[in-house]
């Protein structure tokens, strides 16, 4: 009788952690370590993709990697709908999206609509006091960055497992404290 009880004590257990584990993830707490985080009411996407125009090759192929790991991706080139104010669009694209990842090379820097997205990035960043921005060095310097961009922690895609930090990075997403 001792090992019965022992038993189900022991299946109840895993039944309240397995319990426990599906609100964590439901509340965004916790998220599956297998794919991306559930999107949330209000998201479309899991990532807005930011690039300059002479590295949209290079933006598919990182976005094609990302879309095969199960990561909805809102891409301006493929995914805006012509004929709408492009400025409208791009704020769309980000709030429906949980980050933003720029693809930050010597062209983006150079882009008309650069500022804006950094700043737009930023400003959901700060007003959802989480992680949402994730720049990604291609050609660049991280002294050659504008401090818009290297205030937050960079990935250089010439260092190798560039592409893991990635996928951590849209994986979690840490709360921040003391943001002004």
């Amino acid at each position: 009788m001792p090992d019965l009880f022992i038993f189900y004590q022991d299946v109840i257990q895993v039944i309240l952690v397995s319990v426990l584990l599906k609100n964590l993830r439901v509340a965004g707490i916790m998220t599956s370590s297998n794919g991306p985080p559930d999107l949330k009411s209000g998201e479309k996407h899991h990532v807005f993709m930011s690039h300059g125009s002479s590295d949209q090759e290079r933006a598919l192929e990182i976005l094609e990697k990302l879309e095969k790991k199960g990561f909805k991706c809102c891409y301006p080139n493929r995914d805006f709908q012509p004929g709408m104010p492009v400025l409208k669009l791009i704020i769309e694209g980000i709030q429906n999206s949980q980050k933003v990842v720029l693809l930050v090379s010597k062209n983006f820097l150079k882009s008309s609509y650069m500022e804006f997205e950094v700043a737009e990035a930023s400003r959901k960043m700060y007003s959802e006091k989480k992680v949402t921005l994730i720049p990604l060095l291609m050609d660049v310097d991280i002294v050659d960055v504008p401090t818009s961009i290297k205030a937050v922690n960079c990935i250089e895609m010439r260092k190798a497992g560039w592409f893991d930090r990635l996928i951590e990075g849209l994986k979690d997403a840490p709360f921040l404290r003391n943001l002004a």
